[in-house]
């Protein structure tokens, strides 16, 4: 008798909606501050499903520019804490 096992693994796109958890306040004063995101990553999956020894495991991707999810949720931050989120401009001087 002999007994085969094997696993399918699918390909998944995910929605992105990170949770804010901000404790509001005006610590900004009302501050203009540039915000640039930019998403580096070498490639765009987000993750795989599977054993690592598999062979073919299933990419976790999104249709979203991530950068620009994390930038919204980013500026959302700022706003809630007092600050003006704007543009980054070529003069600024310091970078995170």
């Amino acid at each position: 008798m002999t007994l085969v096992s094997a696993y399918a693994f699918t390909d998944q796109k995910v929605k992105l909606n990170p949770d804010l958890l901000v404790i509001e306040n005006n610590i900004g004063h009302g501050k203009e501050i540039g915000v640039k995101v930019f998403d580096e990553r070498p490639e765009k999956t987000l993750g795989r499903r599977g054993a690592a020894q598999m062979s073919k495991r299933a990419e976790i991707t999104t249709n979203q520019n991530v950068g620009e999810v994390f930038d919204l949720k980013i500026r959302e931050g700022l706003t809630r804490k007092g600050f003006v989120p704007g543009s980054l401009s070529a003069d600024s001087l310091r970078s995170l």
